[in-house]
């Protein structure tokens, strides 16, 4: 198995599940490989990133 197919658990909120779940039925994709890809777009923004762990450190 390649490592961008293996996957690992993590928690999120409740409704960031529901979310990403209804998303991935309506589209008829994995929700594994939804989640990966949105988080792949979103590590890209460094400054965004930054500013996320920023404000969840006060």
């Amino acid at each position: 198995m390649r490592a961008e197919q293996s996957y690992r658990s993590i928690l999120v909120r409740r409704d960031l599940h529901g979310k990403l779940k209804a998303l991935a039925a309506f589209n008829d994709v994995k929700i594994q490989e939804l989640a990966s890809e949105i988080l792949e777009k979103a590590l890209q923004d460094q400054n965004s990133i930054k500013m996320i762990i920023k404000r969840l450190k006060i």
